[in-house]
């Protein structure tokens, strides 16, 4: 895509990345809205006010543009930039959604409200909700955290998901009775402290020594999520994982740290009735 081919000609990341960032996926939308030979919007287009901020802005102009419908074609469509081609198959995707970190569990869960806005979410879009089909969570605190914690603070303390219990837990299962196939994926921001080579939920990687400890604290808390209506159909390795020099719960691990500690997680869960499936470079 022309977005891809922008970010490509950037190795180290774009400046002021998420303003940039921003402009190139609205200069892609432009350009890939329009019809091929650059004229004007195909006739009987939907009218649509669409609104650009500038990072760090809550102001934007609304600028009221045409865009070609999109139609399923089995040929080549001249009018529109968009063909669907429902006997080609491509890539399977799994879903669509959006994280669910403490904070905002909090927040919805506090809201007059809670049920119309999960309605909104999470009922199929034939009942007027947006249809989201995926959501993420958080094993322990992330940047949207009320507090730094994780599910085991002392190496000799007792696995302790009450907070997520509390909050995170019922939002999804009321999530799930809206949208019996929704899909959640579960991702560590960092183990707790005691495991880590900066004794600090905040920065450093995993110590070589508690990788078998590691191992068996993802296991514990997978199977409290299951024994709780919450099944983790994936589980990324570490949020992030590039990104381990922040003011928040994070962790740096190199690509052979990961695949080492999913060579000793997988068989673990398998071991243990436990299908989750482990993703690496979140």
């Amino acid at each position: 895509s022309r977005l891809d081919r922008h970010m490509a000609l950037m190795p180290n990341g774009p400046p002021a990345s998420k303003r940039t960032c921003l402009r190139l996926a609205w200069d892609a939308f432009r350009h890939f809205s329009r019809p091929r030979d650059g004229g004007p919007p195909a006739e009987g287009g939907e009218a649509v006010s669409t609104l650009l901020t500038e990072y760090g802005s809550l102001s934007g102009v609304q600028t009221p543009q045409v865009w070609p419908r999109l139609r399923e074609t089995n040929g080549v469509a001249e009018d529109t930039i968009v063909d669907i081609k429902p006997d080609k198959i491509e890539q399977h995707i799994l879903g669509f959604g959006a994280a669910l970190t403490e904070s905002s569990a909090v927040v919805i869960s506090e809201s007059p409200q809670r049920d119309a806005l999960l309605d909104d979410l999470f009922m199929p879009t034939s009942r007027g909700g947006a249809g989201l089909s995926l959501v993420r969570i958080c094993i322990g605190s992330s940047d949207f955290a009320l507090e730094l914690k994780t599910y085991q603070d002392t190496p000799s303390g007792r696995l302790d998901l009450s907070r997520d219990a509390e909050v995170v837990i019922p939002l999804v299962l009321a999530a799930k009775a809206r949208n019996p196939e929704l899909v959640v994926i579960a991702s560590p921001w960092s183990p707790p402290a005691w495991m880590k080579t900066s004794g600090d939920l905040c920065g450093g990687s995993l110590r070589q020594d508690c990788m078998t400890l590691y191992c068996h604290y993802l296991l514990r808390a997978l199977l409290y999520f299951k024994s709780r209506g919450v099944p983790i159909a994936a589980l990324t390795l570490q949020n992030e994982p590039e990104n381990g020099d922040q003011g928040y719960p994070c962790m740096f691990m190199t690509a052979e740290q990961e695949a080492a500690l999913a060579m000793e997680l997988v068989p673990l869960l398998r071991q243990n009735g436990v299908e989750t499936l482990v993703l690496g470079h979140d």
